[in-house]
């Protein structure tokens, strides 16, 4: 899944828990520990779309891999044996003036690979398909597919076409030369397109790039696996002539590998395939590179004569850096393994439900925004790191973006939460007309989400109101509600008995009565100054705040 794939059901997500954290004051102090399970599921769900889309255990997000590769603090470096002769502009513009427009004479491979084989080359890839005769010089053929035959470390491609065509061809899995089939007998039909010289047959390799659903070459692997068989791959054919690459039967769980970018350093070194001609061929002194142990991948980059595909390194990258880059993970063993979603799963909803859990329990908000801040960069510092310095992606983009999601939401309820207990706005809930008594209560401040919840769930979240900011901010009584925060409770007479008596009130020792109104009228006040002031300012905002909501008391 994209990035931008990922971040449409993250928006759903958000948005419904935005709006569900605006609306869900009915379960208050519960409500962080809900959208955290909430999250979670939401996760599950987004893990199991994302190894049903896996292709073999490579279950990964792609655009967290792009960026992650892109921003990495370091990585391997291109294994300097590895060359790419090219076919460039300046080799068709040299070579024109002897063999004329493209394509040449197959003579020209044939001395070309021949002399490269003689300067020492481990190994060579052509990279170039020859699946039509050439008419005007079948000498040239004859020469070519000779040499063919006798050139030991030269692999040649082959194309897969589609399935759609495996019924109408006569060539069988099994007869491909490297080939892996489920069967006893030949394997099924396979629809591939195979160079016209048999002397190339014996050493093939599918050069079909892995393209994933964006268009994006993320991927290569040593087999290209269908149902029932397995057929060597260019750069697996390479890798095994090299003599560094153990040729080894495909295994779902690691013949894919994701493509490890040379992109912290160097490139590979690329000459021009003029330039070996007319070195090697010619005998000019032109000052090509030492070929001596050389793997060589001979192939087109010329515009219109090459495959050009998106990857991470860039929207156009020739197939040769591709099979160059398949090739150094597979010989270098540096090819990229993802770990195991469900383990990313368990983590990512561990750190949501601590999440959850810490914001119920009213931490103070700087540790709980520090904690979060601190968690969150280590998970992206451990994804960073596990692409820099390792040959696995520990992903931990689930955890970084679903936790963020839930954090904001968390904030969102957390303001609209303080805001209606305060009274402020419209977020300020609206009292119950009915009421028969008015109960003012003292609440020590770090006991106020556990306590107004459990209000809220005795009385209903519409007749429970904190009164903090009813005091003006520069009042005498300002540092005192620094420690202490005050609620008033609408109820009726036989609700506020049932609360005294039903035990409840037992395991609530940070309340303390400080006053009782009926019908709005202040009984005598007994106890100390501070606390009858306290209760007749609240005494008086609350009748400004009911005329203001409900006009005059004669109307209600």
């Amino acid at each position: 899944m994209s990035a931008g794939n990922l971040l449409k059901p993250v928006a759903v997500l958000v948005a419904v828990l935005a709006a569900y954290g605006l609306l869900a004051r009915r379960i208050s102090g519960r409500f962080y520990l809900i959208s955290s399970l909430i999250a979670c599921l939401g996760v599950i769900a987004y893990s199991y779309n994302l190894e049903q889309a896996a292709s073999g255990d490579l279950a990964y997000d792609s655009g967290t891999l792009d960026l992650a590769i892109d921003y990495r603090l370091d990585g391997p470096a291109p294994d300097p044996a590895i060359k790419i002769v090219e076919i460039d502009e300046r080799s068709l513009a040299y070579m024109a003036v002897e063999f004329g427009r493209w394509p040449w004479p197959r003579q020209v491979f044939a001395e070309t690979l021949a002399l490269l084989v003689d300067e020492g080359a481990t190994a060579i890839a052509l990279n170039v398909m020859f699946s039509d005769p050439d008419k005007g010089n079948p000498e040239s053929d004859e020469m070519f597919d000779l040499l063919a035959g006798e050139l030991g470390p030269v692999a040649y491609p082959l194309i897969r076409l589609s399935a759609e065509n495996d019924a109408l061809s006569e060539i069988r899995a099994g007869m491909i030369p490297g080939s892996i089939v489920n069967s006893d007998d030949m394997g099924p039909k396979v629809a591939v397109l195979l160079p016209m010289f048999p002397g190339t047959h014996d050493k093939l390799g599918a050069n079909n790039l892995l393209i994933d659903d964006d268009g994006l070459v993320r991927r290569s692997s040593r087999y290209l696996e269908e149902a029932d068989f397995a057929l060597p791959t260019l750069q697996g054919r390479l890798a095994d002539l090299s003599g560094k690459s153990l040729a080894v039967p495909p295994d779902p769980q690691t013949n894919q590998f994701l493509l490890n970018w040379r992109n912290q350093g160097e490139n590979y070194e690329r000459i021009s395939f003029s330039d070996v001609y007319r070195e090697l061929v010619l005998e000019e002194e032109v000052g090509i590179p030492e070929l001596k142990d050389s793997i060589i991948i001979l192939g087109a980059t010329a515009p219109g004569l090459a495959i050009f595909k998106g990857t991470a390194l860039s929207p156009t990258t020739d197939d040769n850096e591709i099979i160059a880059t398949a090739v150094d993970d597979l010989i270098n063993n540096t090819g990229l393994q993802t770990v195991n979603v469900w383990i990313i799963t368990v983590i990512t909803c561990a750190f949501l439900l601590t999440l959850g859990f810490g914001l119920s329990k009213d931490l103070d908000d700087e540790v709980i925004d520090g904690l979060f801040l601190a968690l969150e960069a280590v998970a992206v510092l451990v994804t960073v790191m596990s692409v820099s310095y390792t040959t696995y992606v520990f992903d931990l983009s689930m955890m970084i973006v679903s936790g963020a999601a839930l954090f904001g939401v968390a904030q969102v309820h957390r303001y609209a939460e303080k805001n209606a207990r305060r009274g402020v706005g419209w977020f300020r809930p609206k009292p119950n007309n009915d009421y028969q008594e008015l109960v003012a209560l003292e609440i020590v401040a770090e006991d106020t989400v556990k306590y107004f919840s459990l209000l809220e769930d005795k009385f209903g979240h519409n007749n429970v109101l904190l009164i903090e900011r009813l005091i003006h901010e520069d009042s005498i009584f300002a540092e005192a509600m620094q420690n202490t925060e005050y609620a008033l409770v609408f109820c009726s007479e036989a609700d506020w008995q049932s609360w005294l008596g039903d035990g409840d009130s037992a395991s609530l020792e940070a309340y303390r009565t400080v006053d009782k109104f009926q019908s709005g009228a202040s009984d005598e006040i007994e106890g100390d100054k501070f606390r009858s002031i306290l209760t007749r300012v609240a005494a008086r905002c609350l009748e400004d705040y009911l005329k203001m909501r409900y006009g005059p008391a004669s109307s209600r």
